[in-house]
C-alpha cells in the first residue's frame, strides 16, 4: 500500500518537475523517499531533486544529491548526468 503512495508522489512530483515547479516537485521526491527508500525509480527521483535543488539556486545541498546518486548507483544513466553536474 505504501509502495503505490511512493509511487504516485514520484509521478507527481515527475509532472511538477517537467513544468519547472522545482520546490513542489522537492516535496513529492521527498514524500515518495520517504515512503519507499527502496524504489527502483530512486536514482532518477534523486537525480531530480538534485536538478531542482540546483535550478532553485541551492547548489551545495545540489552537488551533495549528485555525489550520492554517483556513489549508490555508479552505472545509471542518473550517475553519468549528475556526473556533467558536478564537474
Amino acid at each position: 500500500r505504501g509502495y503505490k503512495r511512493a509511487e504516485s508522489y514520484f509521478y507527481l512530483g515527475e509532472i511538477a518537475y517537467k513544468r519547472k515547479k522545482y520546490k513542489d516537485a522537492i516535496k513529492f521526491f521527498q514524500n515518495s523517499a520517504i515512503l519507499n527508500e527502496e524504489a527502483i525509480y530512486m536514482d532518477k527521483l534523486l537525480l531530480h531533486t538534485a536538478i531542482s535543488l540546483n535550478k532553485l539556486g541551492k547548489k551545495r545541498e545540489a552537488k551533495s544529491f549528485f555525489q550520492a546518486i554517483i556513489d549508490s548507483y555508479p552505472d545509471t544513466q542518473s550517475a553519468k548526468e549528475a556526473k556533467r553536474y558536478i564537474r
